[in-house]
């Protein structure tokens, strides 16, 4: 009766083991909790959050996300940069298994995809210099695409974008795409969408053209209160806030950072 009792113990003590979230977190200099982004990749299980330092991470092996696992950069993607060195095996920057998230990325310098969602999976509030290709249904809100983007026929909610090149799709989506805007050219598929339900506008970057500077200025049309008529519900579109001349400065929160990009706890 003692041994069964003390093998209940131990079996109730790993399931809640198991059942608890950690947050593994980042830094540029090896200091985290894990010393790499693939080393936290390789760690985290399902409900966990890979929490990422400011700095360059430099990588020449792709980034695989695991399922359920979200990842979080600390202060956005203007000071969270993953570069890759152009040619990584099997071409992809960072490939998200099913139901993972990324959120406040700068992503480039792949030789093929960028970055490449699975089912369910939600990007946010990044920039993809490169190839952003999404062939299942997946959330994609806030986000800068500076190159090209490929959406295939699928329920694919893309909402709050700035696309400054072409966007390819592969027959019509189930969810109709809105709040964006499409600066450069679309697929036949968005065009009676536009019009409507989004626009094409330039988005008036704070920086010159090829700079990297792509804070918005106070009168674009991406900034909330500067919204062209008809689209004033629509708020923040892009990654990056309105960024020209002083901006104040707030502390923000763990708590208040997983609002902001949308991150929920799982259950």
């Amino acid at each position: 009766m003692q041994q069964k009792a003390f093998v209940l113990v131990v079996m109730i003590l790993a399931l809640a083991s198991a059942g608890q979230a950690r947050t593994w977190y980042v830094a540029v200099d090896s200091t985290g909790d894990a010393s790499t982004l693939h080393a936290a990749m390789d760690s985290a299980h399902a409900g966990d959050t890979i929490l990422v330092g400011p700095g360059t991470y430099l990588i020449q092996d792709a980034l695989h996300l695991p399922s359920q696992v979200v990842m979080q950069s600390e202060r956005g993607p203007h000071e969270t940069r993953i570069i890759g060195d152009g040619w990584i095996p099997p071409h992809f920057g960072i490939s998200m298994a099913e139901r993972s998230e990324l959120h406040g990325f700068w992503a480039e310098g792949f030789g093929y995809r960028s970055v490449y969602p699975r089912l369910d999976c939600r990007v946010t509030n990044s920039v993809v210099i490169g190839i952003f290709s999404a062939s299942e249904p997946c959330v994609v809100k806030n986000n800068l695409f500076v190159r090209s983007v490929i959406l295939e026929n699928t329920n694919i909610e893309f909402t709050h974008n700035i696309t400054l090149s072409w966007l390819y799709c592969f027959g019509p989506l189930a969810s109709l795409p809105y709040c964006n805007d499409f600066v450069g050219p679309i697929c036949d598929e968005f065009m009676s969408f536009v019009p409507v339900w989004n626009f094409s506008l330039d988005p008036e970057f704070c920086g010159e053209e090829g700079s990297g500077n792509y804070f918005l200025k106070s009168t674009s049309p991406c900034a909330p209160g500067s919204a062209p008529p008809g689209f004033e519900a629509c708020g923040q579109i892009g990654p990056l806030p309105v960024g020209c001349g002083a901006v104040p400065v707030e502390k923000t929160s763990w708590g208040m950072l997983k609002a902001m990009y949308g991150v929920t706890e799982e259950e």
